[in-house]
């Protein structure tokens, strides 16, 4: 987790500061193995008002020596109501392509669990995205324990995050289950508590670091490598291809097809499009194959999604026919982005080994559109809101030089909790984490198009090179032989670890357990917790603060009206 996420866990102000100092010294250990690549870095450009998403025709050739200046992609023809998603299959008709490494066989799809720093202490609680600022109406303390053992209790008096024996335990929006470990070699472990996640290690070639994720995921392992990029003192990992395709394959997947098309996904009986399916129905046809990796964008995360709600026996009620479906105008927007990537890895594939590791969204002064690839809260003016995958943001200006987080807008959410329209402030880590999984994603997709199949148009001879690995992946380790069973024993590990934690923070706190209600008398009150230690009488008012708790209670002609 970033340091801008610290705070957000309630807990005490030594303790966040003893966590940033773990963080900072993390970063200073990325930060020696790139100094050399990193002395040409330079802030962020100022901030400037972006332009709305235009919905205008594409331009038939892209611009020579890389990315297009002006044109956006077309409007895509509005989803019928009719028929919906196709209702057929349980896996996708298509497994992802790993960008390097070994091909999967199932069609299963990656983890999104939050990003690290790189070799070092993660840099973000996962779940949390910024700093609740106020513990007001939150029933429960937070526990501070030995050993660093800690309870952040959210809004709802249950256990949001956990650390205790080494590792970071967070409980998500979605009712998932995710952990973070570092190992003294520097070595990170992400997992959920199914066993599925990735083993992160750096490695260097030609003086330059790079970090290798180890993933696996439904019996499936591959890698993907990503390149780290400090940022006002956080240390991101970006996503960099593992191979890069000829320049006649972009300029096929950029321009639109000749007439358009139907795709067969192979999704028809899927328990988890039928789970979603009043939030997300692919489009009827297809004119290019940005709207066909829009789809396959959504498609992955939400399926992603439900695998791991369905790991972790989340209690979860399908998304109806009456929810706020994915709209066009949305829709268009993330197809907007897409090409964007698309131009930006058509660039790199130039001189792939020239990359910076620098996100887009920070360096290129546009809006950018993000895909949450894992729920996580967030602060609203409002106060805390949770998004979950496949709800859609959109940051219409880079945040200040070294900022921590950024005001998105909320495009769409599924909840509603974050509404629609509303002003949000997300933590840098989780933005670099979003669009990194919609890179790789997309990455997969080529894979998919250029094999012409399912209704996709056949590529034009020129675009059906085999793409070319670049030497960063080449020269990175080879996989991870037990990346299945540590990743299975860090879950059994945290599990019983959280348990401890957990009977600690009940035996030291009992009063933190108890039920305060509106309504309650001065007396019922005191009975429960106890006499307190200060109070503050105003007359009608009257404040008792039971610092043993880290709580108040505030009574109104005497009976409790708010518990902070």
């Amino acid at each position: 987790m970033s340091t801008r996420s610290i705070g957000s866990t309630g807990f005490s102000r030594w303790t966040r500061l003893a966590v940033t100092g773990l963080v900072l010294a993390s970063s200073a250990f990325v930060y020696a193995q790139t100094k050399e690549e990193e002395k040409a870095k330079k802030p962020a450009a100022p901030a400037r008002k972006a332009q709305p998403v235009q919905k205008s025709n594409p331009t038939t050739t892209p611009p020579k020596g890389g990315t297009p200046t002006t044109s956006t992609t077309p409007l895509h023809p509005p989803t019928p109501t009719k028929g919906g998603a196709p209702t057929t299959s349980t896996t996708p008709g298509h497994p992802p392509t790993p960008v390097t490494g070994g091909t999967p066989t199932t069609g299963t799809t990656p983890v999104h669990p939050p990003t690290p720093t790189t070799g070092g202490t993660p840099t973000r609680q996962p779940g949390l995205s910024q700093p609740t600022g106020s513990t007001q109406g939150r029933p429960r303390a937070d526990f501070h324990g030995g050993n660093n053992t800690q309870v952040h209790y959210g809004s709802n008096g249950q256990p949001q995050v956990v650390h205790a024996g080494g590792m970071t335990i967070a409980h998500t929006p979605a009712g998932t289950r995710q952990v973070m470990v570092e190992r003294p070699d520097h070595t990170v472990i992400v997992t959920n508590g199914a066993g599925h996640g990735y083993i992160q290690r750096p490695y260097v070639v030609n003086n330059v670091t790079y970090v290798q994720r180890n993933y696996y995921v439904g019996g499936v392992s591959y890698t993907r490598v990503y390149r780290p990029y400090m940022f006002g003192g956080i240390s991101l990992n970006v996503y960099v291809p593992g191979r890069y395709y000829a320049p006649g394959f972009y300029a096929w997947a950029y321009n639109p097809w000749a007439t358009p098309v139907v795709y067969n996904w192979g999704w028809a009986g899927s328990p988890w499009i039928g789970f979603y399916g009043g939030w997300f129905t692919p489009y009827p046809t297809y004119t290019n194959a940005t709207f066909w990796l829009t789809d396959y964008v959504i498609s992955m995360s939400l399926q992603q999604a439900y695998q791991d709600r369905m790991a972790a026996a989340a209690n979860a009620q399908p998304y109806p026919a009456g929810v706020t479906p994915l709209t066009p105008d949305v829709k268009q927007a993330i197809a907007d982005e897409i090409r964007l990537q698309l131009n930006e890895e058509r660039a790199a594939a130039q001189n792939p080994n020239a990359a910076s590791g620098a996100p887009a969204f920070l360096t290129d002064n546009s809006a950018h559109v993000f895909v949450v690839s894992s729920s996580l809260f967030v602060m609203a003016n409002g106060g805390e809101c949770p998004v979950t995958e496949g709800d859609v943001l959109q940051m219409t200006a880079p945040p200040p030089p070294g900022s921590p987080s950024a005001g998105v807008v909320v495009l769409a959410s599924k909840r509603g909790e974050c509404r629609k329209g509303s002003m949000v402030s997300v933590g840098i880590t989780d933005l670099a984490d979003m669009q990194s999984q919609m890179r790789a994603t997309i990455d997969q997709g080529l894979g998919v198009l250029q094999k012409g199949q399912g209704g996709v148009p056949a590529p034009p001879p020129a675009a059906q090179a085999q793409p070319v690995e670049a030497a960063y992946a080449a020269a990175a380790p080879p996989p991870d032989p037990n990346v299945a069973t540590e990743l299975t024993q860090q879950a059994q590990a945290s599990t019983q670890a959280e348990s401890d934690a957990l009977n600690q923070a009940q035996q030291a706190a009992p009063a933190s357990a108890v039920n305060i209600s509106l309504g309650m008398s001065i007396d019922q009150v005191v009975a429960l917790l106890g006499n307190p230690q200060q109070i503050a009488d105003l007359g009608s008012k009257k404040t008792y603060f039971y610092t043993s708790a880290n709580m108040k209670v505030i009574f109104t002609d005497g009976k409790v009206s708010d518990v902070q």
